[in-house]
């Protein structure tokens, strides 16, 4: 639900992480929530051909009753730009480790892209 996503994604900001990783969740064959989704437990899956569904984590392979698929790819973006863009991260990050400012410059640009990007989430 959308309480659900929101309370995930506050809890890992008020965490002292210095990472965090996102996912729609994606349903495996084997899970509980594969069979939820077989039979229509409140998820549905998109397609029924094993072979056509994408399991990389970033793209819904679900419709769910109260979120659209758009819906789950706004989250899924607003949790790392939530997360990763907050002040107090980057200024920890970079006190922790003034060395690392290169790479830490190189994987905002590659957050942004991933951010960003349109279509395909691949």
């Amino acid at each position: 639900s959308h309480k659900t996503i929101r309370k995930t994604i506050d809890l890992a900001k008020k965490l002292p992480l210095d990472f965090a990783v996102f996912q729609v969740a994606t349903p495996l064959p084997g899970t509980k929530l594969w069979e939820m989704a077989k039979n229509n437990e409140g998820i549905q899956l998109l397609s029924e051909d094993y072979n056509k569904i994408k399991f990389n984590g970033t793209e819904p392979i679900v419709r769910l009753q109260h979120l659209t698929q758009e819906d789950l790819i706004k989250y899924y973006k607003r949790a790392y730009k939530e997360f990763y863009y907050r002040p107090s991260f980057i200024i920890r990050k970079l006190l922790k480790s003034p060395s690392d400012i290169i790479r830490f410059v190189k994987m905002g640009i590659d957050l942004n892209k991933m951010i960003y990007r349109k279509g395909s989430y691949k």
